[in-house]
Parts: C-alpha cells; sequence; structure tokens
C-alpha cells in the first residue's frame, strides 16, 4: 500500500486530481457569473457540475497511465526514466495549482465583499415602495397559473410606471408565492412598506379579482376592493387597480423626456390575442427545456395572428426565438435566428418606442451577430424608454462592464438589486 500511494505521488496523480478540482470550481463559478449575461439557462450550469463530476476518476485515470511530454501526452510505460519530465511537470503543476486557487480565492473574496456592501437589508425602507405578490389562482386549475401570474405582472410593469414608487421586480417578489411568512418579514426581506396582494378566478365570461394593499410593517389594510367584472372588460379592471392603489400611495405617472408608456396589451384590445400572449410568457419564464421555449414561440404565433399590430408579442417571439436557435447551430441556428429577427423588426417597425423590443433586439445581435457594440446601443436605448425595467438595466449594466467600463456597471446594479434584492445571479456580477 505504502509503494501504492508513493507511486501515486511519483506520477503526479495527487497534484493532477487537485488541479482538476481547483479548475473544474473555478469554472463553475466564472459560468454563474458570465451565464446570465448571454441569459443561459440555469441547468447548463448543473449540467457543467455533472460534466466535471464524472470527468474526475477519467482525469485520474490519465495522469496515471500518462505523462505530459515536449510532445505531448504519451504512455508513462513507453517513456524512458531518463527523459521523464515527471518532476518538472510536477513543479509546473504546483504553480498551476496556486495560480488557480489565488484567482478562486480572489473570485470567493469579490463575491463576499459584492453581497454584503451591496445587500439591501441596511437600505433605509422608504414609504413609497411596494411588492406585487402573486395573486392567488382561486380558481385552482394548474392549467389557469399563467393567467393569474400574468395579472400580477402587469400589476409591476403598470405600477413601474410612476415617478418615485419603489416597485420589486418579478424575480424577487414572484420567490414568496404561498408564503408561510408574515407581512412584516416579506416586507424586510423585500425592502418595501407595502404589499400587494390577493386572487382571481376566471370562469366562462366574468373574472373576480381580490386586490387589498398592506402595510407591511404591521399587516393593517390600507385599501381593499372586490371586483366582479365581464372578462371583456379585463383591461380597464386592471387600470382601476393600478389607479387604486398609486392614489393610495400618491404616487405619480412618470414624465422624463425619454420614457415612453409601456405595457402588455394588444392594440386592437383582443382579449384572446392578450391570452395567448400571457401563456407565452409563463413558458418563456419557466426557461426549464428547448420545448418550453418552442410552446412559447406558438403561442406568440397566435397572439399576433390575432392581432397583427401586437408589436410587444413579437418583440417576446424575437426574445423566445433568439433563446431556442441557441440550442442549435449551423444552419438550422441560422434558420431560427432569421426569424427572430423578422419578429423583432416588426416589433419596432409597429412601435420604435417599445423598450423590450430594443431589448430583444440587443439579445439577437449579441447571440447571432457577436455585435457587441450594436447591442450595447440598444440595450443604451431600451433603458432610454423604461429607465424602470429591471432587466434591461441589468443586462446594460453587464454590457458595460464588458466593454471594460465597470464603474459604469455598478451604480445600475446596485439600483436593481434594490428593487430586485432576491435576485441571485445580479450578486456575482
Amino acid at each position: 500500500m505504502k509503494n501504492f500511494f508513493s507511486e501515486l505521488k511519483r506520477r503526479n496523480v495527487f497534484r493532477a486530481a487537485a488541479f482538476y478540482a481547483a479548475s473544474s470550481w473555478l469554472l463553475v463559478q466564472v459560468a454563474t457569473q458570465v451565464f446570465p449575461f448571454f441569459h443561459i439557462a440555469e441547468w447548463v450550469v448543473r449540467w457543467i457540475v455533472v460534466a466535471a463530476v464524472i470527468g474526475f476518476p477519467f482525469a485520474l485515470v490519465l495522469s496515471w497511465f500518462y505523462e505530459w511530454t515536449p510532445k505531448g501526452l504519451q504512455l508513462e510505460s513507453e517513456i524512458s526514466p531518463y527523459e521523464s519530465v515527471i518532476r518538472p511537470t510536477g513543479k509546473k503543476l504546483d504553480k498551476w495549482i496556486i495560480a488557480i486557487l489565488v484567482l478562486a480565492v480572489v473570485l470567493l473574496l469579490a463575491n463576499q465583499f459584492v453581497r454584503h456592501k451591496d445587500a439591501p437589508e441596511g437600505v433605509a425602507i422608504v414609504d413609497r415602495s411596494i411588492a406585487v405578490l402573486p395573486l392567488s389562482n382561486e380558481g385552482g386549475a394548474k392549467d389557469e397559473q399563467y393567467f393569474s401570474d400574468g395579472l400580477s405582472e402587469d400589476l409591476i410593469t403598470a405600477l413601474s410606471q410612476f415617478a418615485g414608487l419603489k416597485v420589486i421586480g418579478r424575480n424577487s417578489s414572484f420567490q414568496f408565492r404561498d408564503s408561510k411568512d408574515d407581512s412584516k418579514t416579506i416586507g424586510a426581506k423585500l425592502g418595501v412598506a407595502h404589499l400587494l396582494e390577493g386572487s382571481v378566478r376566471r370562469a366562462a365570461d366574468a373574472v373576480r379579482i381580490s386586490a387589498e394593499l398592506v402595510n407591511a410593517a404591521d399587516g393593517t389594510t390600507l385599501w381593499s376592493q372586490h371586483y366582479d367584472r365581464p372578462y371583456k372588460d379585463l383591461f380597464k379592471l386592471q387600470d382601476d387597480i393600478t389607479t387604486a392603489v398609486a392614489n393610495a400611495l400618491k404616487a405619480k405617472l412618470l414624465n422624463a423626456s425619454e420614457a415612453a408608456a409601456q405595457n402588455d396589451r394588444p392594440p386592437s384590445g383582443s382579449l384572446p390575442a392578450y391570452n395567448a400572449f400571457l401563456q407565452g410568457q409563463f413558458l418563456s419564464f419557466q426557461r426549464n427545456t428547448q420545448a418550453d421555449f418552442r410552446e412559447a414561440i406558438d403561442s406568440y404565433q397566435a397572439a399576433v395572428s390575432l392581432d397583427p399590430r401586437y408589436a410587444r408579442a413579437y418583440a417576446a417571439m424575437g426574445y423566445a426565438q433568439t433563446f431556442y436557435g441557441d440550442y442549435f447551430s449551423g444552419a438550422q441556428a441560422q434558420q431560427i435566428f432569421a426569424e427572430a429577427r423578422t419578429s423583432i423588426n416588426t416589433a419596432l417597425t409597429l412601435n420604435p418606442n417599445l423598450a423590450v423590443a430594443h431589448g430583444a433586439h440587443a439579445l439577437l445581435l449579441a447571440f447571432a451577430d457577436l455585435d457587441f457594440a450594436g447591442a450595447k446601443a440598444e440595450f443604451e436605448r431600451a433603458v432610454q424608454l423604461a429607465p424602470n425595467d429591471l432587466n434591461l438595466v441589468a443586462s446594460l449594466a453587464q454590457m458595460r462592464a464588458a466593454f471594460g467600463n465597470p464603474e459604469a456597471a455598478v451604480e445600475p446594479i446596485r439600483q436593481s438589486l434594490v428593487t430586485d434584492p432576491r435576485n441571485a445571479g445580479w450578486y456575482g456580477l
């Protein structure tokens, strides 16, 4: 046994194991920070971890049977003892291991520094702040979840149009779906003074929405209302709720010169088109499989078929097609990217001031054309049009950092974390 361990040491197996482990850990850490910039799904990182674990024993076997020489990898048994460079190779491995560990430690410390420095827990909670918790699906049918989620997202978007009102983003607020925490705990975790919660029930040609504005500190109700309306009045109902909440918080609409009104509704007012759009959004937000994007594209296509001037649905379809195309390569990928280009161009033609259309164009330029300068310009325009869209602000910050201007990226990311404090991906940027 002693001879066996001596041989493992002589053949640099222990060093190879340390080098492989350190390199794999560093790769995973870099992936978790870089991949969100390209909106790459989390399952890709999981597969990298799995591949690293599976590859570990193979790396050890390779280091046992092979030796790295100036001529490349050679079987250890075929190398003369006089030609062996195991010891020099071991010293080189030591240097590489130290270098990787230093990088790993720096990265770890940087992450911890950013987390503690930028974490919103210490930020004072302003009175005009609100989190829209996901409306519960009172109907109970799982296939109706997309509808209640869509209405919740629409309220977040609508309230974000008001100046001086801090509105928590979907990613953070939706983490409290069916939460057992009390209002004070949720408000503290999200850094807001108010919570908007409620339920939705849709049945045939009618919709019932119960909404309640709560003071997070003590759980008292500041405003509540129950609505029973015909389904055809859905958009008017959404406006009524938004206006009531804004009035309760004494918020005023944005009037910035560069900002433009942003909403998810079809210009024709077609509820079937809006319903198809919400189904596409629900599938896109899941981003679990390639099939989700394929189904989302079909839903968006149904939406624009019902309303050919539905710019928001074209933009969303362009997003989904860009992500979907990234699953493929060669001619097939280019064909899907071409379809995305058509969708996005249509959205921009129908509504040049639609921020998400410019964001979709930026993503396509980065993914399909590797035109990062063009992508940065499109993200800049998107944020001008929708300064409160957290995803666009964060994407622009990432792009600025990629262009060697991290100072211009830090403050937007900090601002985004204030309104999306539980978005783990942004803490590593």
